[in-house]
């Protein structure tokens, strides 16, 4: 599938969710939980510039989950965020640490093999 057709889908799926008048907001937010970071890997493929970040918890030895929703040792199970979001969580969990950080930030590569 050309990344062109990768963005075409993945927008129709997203416009179809946003249409829905029977899903609420928090319904349509987690229903697209799913689709931004494929959307974000297929605009990132395509040259645009849109990153998102897993977190990874050295305290819980484990991914964060999406919405800040527990941790998973799974990689595939574990939530993407903005830059902005996942540096406040890091920044936030690390602070007066200075050995080890308790939370590390690490960039989702378009070309992984791995799916979130």
């Amino acid at each position: 599938m050309t990344t062109k057709s990768k963005l075409d889908q993945l927008t129709d799926e997203l416009a179809k969710l946003v249409g829905n008048e029977d899903l609420d907001d928090e319904m349509l937010r987690e229903a697209s939980e799913g689709l931004l970071p494929s959307l974000s890997d297929a605009l990132h493929e395509a040259g645009y510039g849109v990153t998102y970040y897993k977190i990874w918890s050295n305290e819980h030895k484990g991914w964060w989950r999406p919405s800040h929703r527990g941790y998973t040792p799974n990689r595939m199970e574990a939530g993407a965020y903005s830059e902005t979001e996942a540096r406040q969580i890091v920044e936030g969990a690390n602070i007066g640490l200075k050995d080890v950080p308790n939370e590390a930030m690490v960039e989702i590569v378009a070309d992984e093999d791995e799916k979130i």
